[in-house]
């Protein structure tokens, strides 16, 4: 008896999750619509509703807007504005931290500055402004704090490599834990803006994207039918294109990150140049200028770029590749160079149908993103803290 009052529990919750999340993604939507797409009877969806009412997840906005004989339905959305998350994106030197709704809802953010993360003192800097933010926040309200970073993330635990902040092994889950007692998520920042990017686009019937995210080192990620594959980790910075090539913190030569990040650009054209560049902006104007030095810089670090694209193309097979530009938005000449050293590498029948975009994914759509995120985990019915 008491395995099957289990498996009876356990099927409440499949089914909680199940409802809540055609909500969050269909709102103002009715019972009888619930039912009809979920293809539970209309009885259960009753009580299944009413308990994530009762729990703050879901609330009543009105009746429907129909034309038609009989009573109108009661119309049903998800309650985002019920509960708080903390969001937080580690950069270089700062770390930016928002409170939002479940929905990425900017309530207000602070900037607190980190020139090393690995220093006891940028850590507890960082630490002391997630306390404040919590109590700014409510604890009791806030369902998780999610720090997103440029790093290999494993086992959502471990920040492996960050060769943007210099470390290969930082328990981030657990310190911040620690320090808040708030259940902690840490994810890889192109992850997020991939989330981002399936979020806010209608690209749920296009089955095979890879997302490059330039932001930071270079991320790859694959989404499927409008959701972000997971066992991918987000990276390809650190995948060999050169033996030969330049060191890179992770210890390797060669990196892809190293050989086309735009201090390489800019290192490359100062070495050979009687002018000297600050600035991937400054590189950019130099080719508008048709400085050979400017050429031969980009073209090197742009065919490295190809030569991972091309490396993707082949192992992925997408149908669309999709590059979030980042700090090269004002040097789109890298992007042509290495579109055309990819269709010299890769096989040419992946590359008859594919489509390549390139776009912009700002922060305020990468925080709606983390907030999606963050979500999907916190409502999944393995997450040991779930409230479904």
């Amino acid at each position: 008896m008491k395995v099957q009052a289990a498996n009876v529990h356990l099927i409440q919750k499949m089914n909680r999750s199940k409802v809540l999340s055609f909500i969050r993604k269909n709102p103002w939507t009715t019972r009888s619509e619930i039912a009809y797409e979920t293809g539970l009877s209309l009885a259960s969806i009753t009580n299944l509703t009413s308990y994530l009412i009762s729990n703050g997840l879901l609330k009543e906005v009105g009746m429907e807007d129909a034309n038609r004989v009989g009573r109108k339905r009661t119309l049903l959305k998800f309650n985002s504005e019920g509960f708080r998350l903390i969001c937080v994106m580690v950069y270089d030197e700062t770390a930016n931290i928002f409170i939002t709704d479940l929905e990425g809802n900017v309530f207000s953010n602070e900037c607190v500055s980190i020139t090393d993360i690995t220093q006891t003192r940028s850590i507890n800097a960082l630490l002391d402004a997630l306390k404040n933010a919590l109590e700014k926040s409510g604890k009791e309200i806030t369902l998780g704090i999610g720090v997103f970073i440029s790093g290999m993330i494993l086992s959502k635990k471990n920040l492996a490599l960050s060769s943007s902040h210099k470390i290969k092994d930082l328990d981030v889950k657990t310190l911040v834990e620690n320090a808040t007692g708030i259940p902690a998520f840490v994810e890889n920042l192109s992850v997020i803006r991939a989330q981002s990017y399936v979020y806010n686009e209608d690209v749920s019937r296009v089955d095979n994207i890879i997302f490059v995210d330039m932001d930071n080192g270079i991320g790859a990620v694959q989404c499927s039918n409008g959701k972000v594959n997971r066992s991918i980790l987000g990276e390809i910075g650190h995948t060999t294109v050169n033996p030969d090539g330049e060191e890179c913190f992770c210890g390797n030569k060669g990196c892809l990150e190293v050989m086309c990040s735009a201090k390489r650009i800019i290192s490359l054209y100062n070495s050979c140049s009687d002018s000297k560049c600050n600035n991937i902006e400054e590189i950019s104007h130099k080719l508008s200028e048709d400085d050979p030095n400017a050429n031969k810089a980009l073209a090197e670090c742009a065919r490295y770029l190809g030569i991972g694209f091309a490396n993707l193309i082949n192992l992925f097979y997408p149908s669309a590749l999709v590059i979030n530009r980042a700090g090269f938005s004002r040097c789109r000449a890298i992007f042509d160079e290495a579109v055309c050293e990819m269709k010299m590498r890769a096989y040419p029948a992946l590359l008859q149908d594919l489509t390549i975009t390139e776009l912009d994914v700002s922060e305020e759509d990468t925080v709606r993103g983390a907030a999606f995120e963050m979500c999907e985990r916190i409502f999944d019915i393995s997450y040991e803290n779930s409230i479904i």
